[in-house]
């Protein structure tokens, strides 16, 4: 619950309720998360430099993940959307399997052949042209210089991989599943995006959520809401701004 406060003679008055709802609710589906995230990456993931891939790709198992970054230590991040908490039925179970696949390619050339091996699968890259011919040795080109502009050896691509799950919600049985594979050295961290009103307004709550160290007893703990974004435009408004 968040109150919307008015500060009046010294003292705080309670103004306004914010109710939590969900994106089900809001007739919102993963898509439009997809592009929502991709076109607000810098606030939602962080501020670190990524270079995009793409999203709903085929990976070397003809697996599938909604999106796709490189770092600038050329490491993988592979991002997992699930619209609200009801929807997160075997969530990390499907990152962790295309993490593996991933894991897979070795170097640029590897990656980029395997992500653009089957023609049906193929979709428009932001950054790249439409014509599929040239798109691989385009991204060949373009992830490479990225990663040298960083300083980056092109040898150190893909030697990791980072997951990194997104919903409205999670059950206590999968937070206590990434606890456990945190603590046993899987790199992966869970973001919130929850969305709540206020009189007829939509508001998006930013929840980082990432490791943070060992309790007395030894076990992983999770360093919840280290930090807040409030989106406080009005979804329909957000959606025509970023033409979703």
């Amino acid at each position: 619950m968040i109150l919307e406060i008015e500060k009046k003679d010294k003292g705080l008055f309670i103004k306004e309720e914010i109710f939590q709802t969900f994106f089900r609710l809001w007739e919102i589906d993963e898509k439009t998360l997809e592009d929502f995230i991709i076109n607000n990456r810098q606030t939602i993931l962080g501020e670190r430099k990524m270079f995009y891939i793409g999203k709903q790709k085929s990976s070397c198992e003809n697996l599938r993940c909604d999106l796709l970054f490189v770092d600038t230590n050329g490491n993988l991040i592979i991002i997992e959307i699930k619209r609200d908490i009801f929807d997160t039925k075997n969530l990390f179970e499907q990152s962790f399997s295309y993490a593996q696949s991933f894991a897979q390619l070795k170097t640029i050339d590897e990656f980029c052949d395997a992500i653009f091996r089957n023609t049906k699968d193929f979709f428009s890259f932001r950054h790249l042209r439409n014509d599929k011919k040239n798109n691989k040795e385009t991204l060949v080109k373009e992830l490479s210089e990225f990663l040298l502009k960083n300083h980056t050896p092109l040898s150190h691509f893909n030697l990791e991989q980072q997951i990194i799950l997104i919903s409205s919600g999670y059950n206590n049985h999968l937070l206590q599943g990434i606890s456990w594979l945190i603590s046993h050295g899987i790199n992966i961290s869970l973001i919130q995006l929850q969305p709540f009103e206020l009189v007829g307004n939509k508001f998006i709550a930013i929840n980082r959520t990432f490791p943070l160290g060992k309790t007395k007893n030894g076990t992983h703990i999770l360093d919840k809401f280290d930090s807040i974004t409030f989106i406080n435009t009005p979804w329909e408004n957000k959606m025509i701004e970023y033409n979703l």
